[in-house]
């Protein structure tokens, strides 16, 4: 038993699939960190009127600030990446681009097969993420920790 504990591949590599696949992470991180719905706070200096349940154009300012920081911190995170991995998380993951559309696009770094190289972008981003999302203060339940390790280690 060494100092660093095994990551499980299999685990973490699914875990990456799912963050960026399952509406409750990713696609769900790029939609709240827009712009959209954001109104000005209305200000009463009386502080009697308005809503009982508080203020809601604070409340989606605070949403929107939160999704914008887990957003950064997925954008910084890509950036920790090779070149090579980089491309296929944007391209597949984030594009959605069909992989005989990436394949040209790796194949001029180097010979690995796609397959090789998705799962080693996979490892890469959950290695990045982590940190980006614990320097960024960003929600465990918006960005929750993709690696996964082996038990016993």
């Amino acid at each position: 038993m060494g100092l660093i504990p095994e990551i499980d591949k299999t685990e973490t590599i699914q875990n990456v699939r799912d963050f960026f696949n399952e509406d409750k992470y990713y696609p769900t991180i790029k939609r709240r960190s827009g712009e959209y719905g954001l109104k000005s706070p209305q200000m009463d200096v009386t502080g009697v009127h308005g809503s009982r349940f508080g203020n809601s154009s604070e409340n989606m300012m605070m949403m929107f600030t939160e999704y914008s920081q887990a957003n950064r911190a997925v954008e910084e995170a890509i950036e920790g990446c090779c070149l090579v991995s980089q491309i296929i998380i944007r391209k597949r993951y984030i594009e959605r681009l069909e992989i005989y559309r990436i394949r040209p696009l790796i194949n001029r770094y180097g010979h690995e097969t796609y397959d090789n190289a998705d799962k080693k972008a996979c490892l890469e981003l959950a290695d990045c993420i982590e940190r980006k999302a614990w320097e960024l203060n960003v929600d465990k339940q918006i960005i929750p920790n993709l690696l996964v390790f082996k038990n016993g280690s």
